[in-house]
């Protein structure tokens, strides 16, 4: 039986991030665009999990100011796995110490990957019932699901929340569809603003057949 794509349980992210520490060797954390190579530690009784740089790197990568998002990424044997949170602060022995996510992703190898389109305007989404936010711009894209920004006053999204919308994309007719809140984050660069993951949870094979498509020609047509 197949796990889920997304731990979301709290007791179900502390398994897993011990899981991690003890399995998987390295892991890469992206903080404005910079990645940086190192390790996790196992949480700590106050709730932080410890980012240990790799040696090599030790005095050459700026530490992180409390409060700056990151991207924290791993592979296991079988699986990839990637979760946001913020920077907290430093320990005696130098380790970044990192807030505990509130979700993480699990990858299969065979889950569909998104399409960056952030900066088009032709990709978009349209919420049903939202006055103050009738359009939101994507950030990328597949036929599984998509993110998009949102103003933090705009809607206060949570995980597991179900939205209607019309998701428009070129060269084919905009789809209304359910979708299912897997993550929100602030917006890097842009505390005024969150970025909303969601997965399609009503798309017909026939829709979801049209979107692969679409995707795919705006991919050739972009290059």
């Amino acid at each position: 039986m197949e796990s889920p794509l997304w731990l979301t349980r709290p007791t179900d992210i502390q398994a897993h991030l011990i899981f991690a520490a003890a399995e998987i060797p390295s892991a890469i954390l992206t903080v404005a665009g910079v990645q940086v190579h190192g390790r996790l530690s196992p949480p700590d009784t106050e709730g932080h999990v410890a980012f240990v740089v790799d040696g090599n790197l030790q005095g050459l990568v700026k530490t992180p100011k409390s409060g700056d998002t990151v991207r924290v990424e791993y592979e296991g044997p079988d699986d990839a796995y990637s979760f946001f949170t913020s920077m907290s602060s430093t320990d005696l022995l130098k380790r970044w110490l990192l807030a505990t996510p509130g979700t993480i992703e699990r990858t299969h190898q065979r889950l569909v990957s998104r399409t960056k389109v952030a900066g088009d305007s032709s990709f978009s989404l349209t919420l049903d019932g939202s006055d103050t936010a009738p359009y939101t711009p994507l950030q990328d894209i597949s036929n599984n699901g998509l993110s998009f920004t949102v103003g933090t006053r705009d809607l206060k999204a949570k995980t597991n929340q179900i939205l209607n919308g019309t998701v428009t994309v070129p060269s084919i007719t905009p789809m209304s569809l359910s979708m299912e809140i897997r993550h929100v984050r602030p917006k890097a660069g842009d505390k005024s603003r969150n970025v909303v993951g969601v997965r399609f949870s009503n798309i017909s094979l026939a829709e979801r057949t049209a979107l692969s498509k679409a995707i795919s020609a705006w991919k050739l047509n972009s290059k």
